[in-house]
């Protein structure tokens, strides 16, 4: 019996949804899309998930959500109303309590947001009330989270205790069906902001890589638990600990400075302690080394995948000139192809690499580390994340180098994640 669910997604829409459909190709789950936007994908699943298990491996999805009916649009008001009586609240969205529920309402979107029937409008100004009056006929005391916007944030949830003490009731509209659903779990996020901002060394000079596209990044190679990874440029130890967190049971890291391979030594006692019993002591290696010596310290044709973000160039406090890009973008793509030389040295065939590039915004629009070409001639080929059909839905997130954009949009350097397989 297939099962489906809603998962919202990050910052980067492009980025979070390949995560998950890697997450369940890894986990040999079947799944069927059958929507997806900038906000929300529609997943039919083959089998039932745990919500909870599932977002603490997801890195880029901030809720999941059971959908437990399906409306087509041209249906009456009645049978939306049905929905939320008596019997389908406690059926599908609450259990009986002592004192108050909390519930609260959250609006998604698969098409734009113009094609939202205008006749449901008015009917969702009053969904709360709606629930409400029903479960106050039923003898249940409720309230809800007002909110300004058209759906609560994983930190109201949170806080408001709605997995806890109710329910949050989600409702993603295409064009021709609404979805409801209710929502399972959120995303961890003071943990996640734990891990980045009170681990006991965080140098912008080592590395400032968010655990979350960290996390997005190992799920991206599909590999299985047992695999053998290194992060070449390991900085401060996010991909390693993150990787730790996942239960990966083979982990190398080295890096050139001596400083930043003690700083992940450091991260990973602190993370050892900080989850103790939750981590499957894996197989570690941390080291120091330039990249282009790693071979001395690997054996040859060994490795399952390379997952890094290496050295993006120097900071700057403002827009740099094209002048200054393009010198900057050749420095680093003469970086970039003597580590993948190296890296040619220690990777199985058929390995893969997730990287991070940068992108620099110029006057003239984005400018690209331009290394492709010679990549594809050391064996390294790119591998496309998303279908066609599916690209096209992000054309904010994912470039017609069918590589993820990720960044703010006021950042005039960005990250580009590049997927690529080792096949000489």
């Amino acid at each position: 019996m297939s099962h489906k669910y809603a998962f919202i997604l990050g910052r980067n829409p492009a980025l979070s949804y390949a995560e998950i459909i890697s997450f369940f190709k890894r986990e040999n789950i079947i799944t069927e899309t059958s929507g997806v936007s900038d906000e929300v994908t529609i997943l039919k699943v083959e089998e039932e998930i745990d919500g909870k298990k599932t977002i603490s491996e997801l890195g880029g999805t901030i809720k999941i959500a059971k959908i437990n009916s399906i409306l087509e649009l041209e249906d009456s008001d009645e049978q939306l109303f049905n929905l939320f009586s008596e019997e389908n609240l406690f059926s599908h969205f609450f259990e009986k309590r002592k004192g108050k529920v909390h519930f609260g309402v959250s609006l998604y979107f698969l098409d734009p947001q113009s094609d939202f029937k205008p006749r449901y409008k008015k009917l969702l100004e009053n969904i709360n009330s709606i629930i409400k009056n029903n479960l106050r006929d039923a003898g249940q005391s409720a309230g809800f989270v007002r909110i300004k916007e058209r759906s609560l944030s994983s930190v109201s949830v949170v806080k408001n205790e709605l997995l806890k003490k109710g329910a949050e009731i989600i409702l993603v509209f295409s064009k021709e069906k609404l979805f409801v659903g209710k929502t399972l779990a959120v995303q961890e996020f003071a943990d996640y902001s734990n891990r980045d901002y009170g681990r006991p060394k965080r140098d912008s000079r080592s590395g400032m890589l968010p655990p979350k596209l960290a996390k997005i990044m190992l799920n991206l190679s599909r590999l299985d638990k047992n695999s053998i990874i290194l992060d070449p440029f390991c900085g401060s130890g996010t991909i390693v600990t993150e990787a730790m967190l996942l239960g990966y049971q083979n982990i190398y890291g080295s890096d050139v400075s001596q400083k930043a391979v003690d700083s992940t030594s450091q991260n990973i006692d602190w993370l050892k302690n900080r989850y103790h019993g939750e981590i499957i002591s894996p197989s570690l290696k941390i080291f120091q080394s330039e990249v282009s010596h790693i071979s001395k310290y690997i054996d040859s044709h060994s490795l399952d995948s390379i997952i890094t973000e290496p050295y993006l160039g120097p900071s700057f406090t403002r827009l740099p000139s094209d002048f200054e890009i393009k010198q900057v973008t050749k420095d680093l793509a003469s970086l970039y192809k003597r580590s993948f030389e190296e890296f040619a040295k220690i990777l199985k065939d058929k390995a893969t690499v997730i990287i991070v590039f940068p992108v620099f915004k110029s006057y003239q629009g984005y400018i690209w580390i331009d290394i492709f070409n010679d990549l594809k001639s050391l064996g390294f080929h790119q591998t496309k994340l998303l279908s066609d059909d599916i690209a096209q839905k992000f054309p904010f997130y994912y470039s017609k180098r069918n590589t993820f954009i990720y960044g703010r949009g006021d950042e005039f350097i960005k990250r580009e994640v590049v997927s690529l397989v080792f096949s000489p």
